[in-house]
């Protein structure tokens, strides 16, 4: 941290994948976070993105004081995150990653549980709005299926022609 001249270092750690449910969805989240909170871009000084996770933070005392981080934070339901962007606004550095070398050992035994952290954390992050919602919900759907039916149409369209 103070080589990279920085006041909040955060390593996201790589999720259990102890059975199937983890295996599927946990990977998933973590690339939908990263979709959320692109790290590049939260790792610019200059970007107003900022993340963290909350496995791993590693924070300056005086930096927590300076933001009122024990004030601002007592309510919220992604303090990490919350944190982090409190830390930038501050013009202050942050840092966040994934690291194969810390692991969570808490895990998930059924949907239940997952699907519950992901719609708290995701809908608290559109800020409770349901227009956001459904409109990421159709640019995340957009995304993920014009890529193969471009495809699928370039195919069709050489098989005909």
């Amino acid at each position: 941290m103070r080589n990279e001249n920085l006041t909040l270092a955060s390593l996201m750690a790589e999720p259990s994948m102890k059975n199937f449910i983890e295996r599927l969805l946990m990977t998933a989240f973590i690339f939908f976070f990263k979709l959320l909170y692109p790290f590049w871009l939260a790792n610019k000084p200059v970007s107003s993105v900022a993340a963290a996770a909350g496995g791993c933070i590693l924070v300056e005392t005086q930096a927590l004081r300076s933001v009122g981080a024990f004030t601002n934070l007592h309510n919220a339901l992604i303090d990490d995150c919350i944190l982090a962007a409190h830390i930038k606004r501050a013009g202050l550095r942050t840092f966040i990653e994934l690291s194969h070398a810390a692991r969570s050992h808490g895990g998930y035994q059924d949907l239940k549980p997952i699907l519950e952290m992901v719609a708290r954390t995701a809908y608290t992050q559109l800020r409770y709005s349901f227009i956001l919602l459904v409109s990421c919900t159709l640019i995340m759907t957009s995304m993920f299926w014009a890529a193969p039916l471009g495809f699928c149409c370039y195919l069709f369209r050489k098989l005909v022609c």
